[in-house]
């Protein structure tokens, strides 16, 4: 029978917990002595305290340099000890924050820096021409502050350093409603847009996790640079439970291993790809990874054989494909590891229940009636800690259907235990003879070839037929298959209709977003030339 799919209450609803900046702060003051963060490249350690004290001093530098309330504040940098500092001075003074990832491209960096024309650029000195280049063809001029030794622009260090009234700072005081990061859309199928996410759903989100058995925050470690709400929500974990994140700047396997047994992780977030390079790592058995309760993987599909693959080599730790998305400021859906542990190791594929204070429906995506269960349709949801909408713009409103759930444009299905199952995106689906054709399911089988290390499956126009389903694969090193054996693989185990009727290509990469989506449209491009 149809029906909403609903999370438990939380109790932290209708609490105000004040902005983030008054939290953080209190959390420091409370967790002192506690280790904030830990780079495990040189093994340097910070506890709250010293972290804050060198967030108040930026404060007071920012300040200095015409930093007012409501004004954004960008951080373009990898993983290291410094890039919270200027989140947490951000929110001292009433600011909002928006990272850029360094791996983006010149046309999306130019892009997001134009979309919300920050005041302060804080960039790592490996990105500073990404930065230099960027900011040469839109319409601001950001103050850049350099991480690192550079011979231009304010420097980091300069901005940190001793200050006469460094002790009296204190946030400021504004609403907990107020955006508090604007975070960038994926833009696999355009430019990225400007998610503002408020100070309390940064807080809740995460809060409502942690009041259930999903991860244990004693001590975090995330690969997302504070690009993805994933970081963010890793950090505000630690604040939460006084706890510590643990970071590389390049994380390897072999040195996230090493680091999981070094500094005794308890939880890990990363993306999908990063389980097929762990279960290459030789010796395993030489790691000690008996303090890692629990593992989340996010932002992309995994396979049956990731997940049962990373089950049986790690038999102890707790691996979930959690869902969430970066309008309703982190998860949707998860498993309690306590309340749903006859469940969830039969559930390989799932992403696990509506996670607190959340409701989601599954609509036909032409009819828009609510399906039961077992039936693939639209996810919509509804939740507490739903974004304050898109920067510069009202589209958003859109967004959701007559009752206020917000339409994901996620397709997927829950089952009769409730248990939500991501199939795809609508965006990524296309019509062939009539029929709707989800890449993933093809893509699944693709992934079940033991040559191939990645495939993605997309349209290609052929006339009255509509889009023909076409591939590009990526295979493992040293192996070698024809695209003969591949077809004949593929239409062994898939409906006639999904078949790969366009072809398949072998490619030696295939475009992604830093969140690791792939970038269709540049794909079926870089298809059509090759």
């Amino acid at each position: 029978m149809a029906r909403i799919i609903k999370g438990p209450k939380g109790k932290h609803t209708n609490v105000d917990y004040g902005n983030l900046g008054k939290y953080m702060h209190d959390a420091a003051q409370k967790y002192a002595n506690n280790i904030f963060q830990i780079d495990a490249d040189l093994d340097i350690k910070e506890t709250y305290a010293q972290a804050h004290l060198r967030a108040r001093r930026l404060a007071l530098s920012l300040r200095a340099h015409g930093l007012q309330k409501d004004d954004i504040i960008t951080i373009c940098s990898r993983n290291n000890l410094n890039n919270t500092i200027p989140v947490i001075a951000g929110f001292f003074l009433g600011a909002k924050i928006a990272s850029i990832d360094p791996t983006l491209s010149l046309i999306d960096c130019k892009h997001c820096i134009n979309l919300v024309k920050p005041k302060f650029i804080f960039v790592e000195n490996t990105s500073v021409e990404l930065i230099e280049s960027s900011i040469d063809c839109v319409g601001c001029a950001p103050k850049i502050v350099v991480i690192g030794k550079f011979d231009r622009h304010l420097s980091f260090d300069d901005l940190t350093k001793e200050h006469k009234d460094e002790a009296t700072v204190k946030p400021v005081v504004i609403s907990s409603k107020e955006t508090a990061f604007i975070f960038f859309s994926s833009g696999t199928t355009g430019l990225p847009k400007g998610i503002c996410c408020s100070h309390d759903a940064i807080l809740k989100n995460p809060m409502n996790a942690l009041d259930l058995d999903v991860l244990r925050a004693d001590v975090i470690f995330h690969s997302t640079t504070l690009y993805w709400i994933s970081a963010i929500i890793c950090v505000m974990c630690s604040y939460i439970r006084g706890g510590h994140r643990v970071f590389s700047t390049n994380p390897t396997p072999e040195g996230v291993l090493k680091l999981f047994d070094k500094y005794k992780v308890t939880f890990a977030f990363s993306a999908p790809i990063f389980s097929y390079r762990l279960l290459e790592v030789p010796n395993l058995e030489k790691y000690n990874l008996e303090s890692l309760y629990s593992m989340l993987f996010g932002g992309t599909p995994m396979t049956m054989e990731q997940i049962t693959g990373m089950r049986d080599t790690f038999k102890h730790v707790k691996f979930q494909l959690a869902y969430g998305m970066t309008e309703s400021s982190g998860f949707l859906t998860y498993f309690d590891f306590t309340r749903d542990k006859h469940i969830y190791l039969k559930k390989e594929m799932s992403s696990g229940k509506a996670a607190v204070d959340v409701e989601i429906k599954v609509v036909d995506i032409e009819t828009r009636k609510l399906l039961p269960p077992n039936q693939n349709g639209e996810i919509v949801v509804k939740t507490a800690t739903i974004a304050n909408g898109y920067h510069n713009n009202s589209e958003m409103s859109r967004d959701f259907d007559e009752e206020g759930y917000l339409k994901t444009g996620d397709i997927g299905y829950y089952d009769e235990d409730e248990c939500v199952y991501i199939v795809d995106r609508i965006k990524e689906m296309f019509k062939y003879l009539s029929w709707h054709i989800v890449p993933n399911s093809i893509e699944q089988v693709l992934m079940e070839h033991p040559a191939i290390q990645e495939a993605v499956v997309f349209g290609i126009p052929r006339g009255a037929d509509g889009d023909v389903p076409t591939a590009c694969v990526v295979l493992k090193d040293d192996q070698v298959v024809s695209v003969e054996e591949l077809h004949k693989y593929v239409d062994e185990r898939v409906a006639d209709r999904q078949r790969l009727r366009g072809g398949i290509k072998f490619v030696d990469s295939i475009p992604k977003t830093p969140t690791s989506k792939f970038q269709r449209r540049l794909i079926r491009e870089m298809y059509t030339k090759l």
